[in-house]
């Protein structure tokens, strides 16, 4: 489960996000949004929109496309979604309206989760029909996350208690656990590619945490550095080798993920259900001293400091991606950041000065040739057809008051 990044380039609103499997890029900037592939590094597509984007998230490398508009001045979220085919003549495939402003979308090729503030929105993605919807804490960030596979596929997000996460099956639509997993509000939520792990941080940025699911046993603590930071990103490599955290030092920090053998680790129960609470003292009790604060393997250097930023990982490329809130991708040979001779990144401007989606002549190295032709795969099934009981002819629902209050 990617994370989105949400910026403020120049005057206009922006955002960015990489799809599931690391082969893209889908970035916003005022009303139109552009596929860019990340290796090598070309645009596929792009999208001229009647008002500005503030989110875009793709499904994998199809054209299917999930856009939320931009309120009135331009400056945060809508209530409106929009599911796209972006190389479509006529590309609208379904629109929701909530009344209240999105703080998330996530999908994989089952399902489509909407975040609100107070309410998360299940949706299955082949006939977009609504399957579940239900109160949630505050979240206004938008912090969750969504499996990237179809089975077992999970949606987390913080749960009532500061520190909290809190897991749902979004296929047989249950809740199933809770854990205290920081003594801190939860900043950073991401599954592994498998669906077996989950990765979460707080806001002092110290510390990742490693669960297993879906019973959320702590396995492991990785140590980002000693001093408090914000992180904006957790992202497992495509092979769930590795992990990758960004963060507001400047620095991606590379992780082993590594699980010790059950006698390694017998941690008391970290969950709780009816009502029956264990706290985190307890799960670090019976963790192994091997299996906490376990350090970095690697480091990519970035430009500057304090730049909000979001990675991905691709083990078929060998490669380590990371897109700032400045509007840049850089690109690190993965071998290199592991060994500690990574070379000066490869950085492409996917933003221009103004706020627009930018050219792409790289700054550090020369590109390799985008090829001729437009090399986006297409989906194995049909996209999906708006068969909401309460849709309209165009493909529009409007929730009742009594499905978004």
């Amino acid at each position: 489960s990617q994370s989105m990044l949400k910026l403020r380039y120049g005057d206009s609103f922006a955002c960015a996000s990489f799809n599931q499997d690391a082969t893209c890029a889908c970035v916003g900037a005022g009303a139109r949004y552009e596929v860019f592939s990340v290796d090598p590094v070309f645009s596929c597509y792009s999208r001229a929109l009647e008002e500005p984007v503030s989110m875009c998230e793709m499904l994998f490398s199809t054209p299917l496309t999930a856009v939320v508009a931009a309120d009135s001045d331009g400056h945060s979220a809508s209530d409106r979604m929009m599911l796209l085919n972006s190389v479509a003549e006529a590309p609208l495939v379904c629109e929701l309206n909530f009344g209240t402003p999105v703080c998330a979308v996530k999908m994989n090729k089952k399902r489509l989760v909407v975040l609100l503030e107070t309410k998360a929105h299940i949706y299955d993605l082949s006939s977009m029909s609504l399957l579940h919807t239900m109160n949630i804490p505050p979240n206004p960030k938008g912090v969750c996350a969504v499996s990237s596979g179809e089975r077992p596929c999970y949606l987390a997000y913080p749960g009532v208690d500061s520190g909290e996460v809190a897991l749902f099956d979004v296929v047989s639509v249950v809740p199933t656990t809770v854990v205290k997993a920081h003594d801190n509000t939860i900043v950073a939520l991401t599954f592994n590619h498998a669906s077996t792990l989950m990765a979460t941080a707080s806001q002092q940025g110290t510390i990742i945490r490693l669960f297993t699911l879906p019973d959320l046993t702590l396995v492991a603590s990785y140590r980002r550095g000693s001093y408090a930071t914000t992180i904006h990103c957790i992202a497992f490599s495509t092979d769930d080798a590795h992990m990758a955290v960004s963060s507001d030092t400047g620095t991606v920090h590379l992780f082993q993920v590594v699980i010790p053998p059950p006698e390694a680790s017998q941690p008391q129960h970290a969950t709780y259900t009816a009502g029956l609470t264990s706290y985190l003292p307890k799960q670090l009790a019976g963790l192994s001293e091997m299996w906490q604060n376990i350090r970095s393997v690697g480091q990519a250097k970035l430009q500057h400091a304090g730049v909000p930023s979001i990675c991905a990982i691709n083990s078929t490329k060998g490669q380590l991606y990371v897109l700032t809130a400045t509007g840049f991708l850089s690109t690190f040979v993965l071998e290199g950041v592991l060994s500690g001779t990574a070379a000066k990144a490869v950085t492409y401007p996917l933003l221009s000065p103004g706020g627009a989606v930018g050219t792409l002549s790289p700054i550090a190295a020369s590109a390799a040739t985008p090829p001729a032709e437009l090399s986006v795969s297409t989906p194995t099934a049909p996209l999906p057809q708006p068969q909401h009981p309460d849709s309209n002819a165009n493909g529009v629902v409007t929730l009742s008051k009594s499905q978004v209050v």
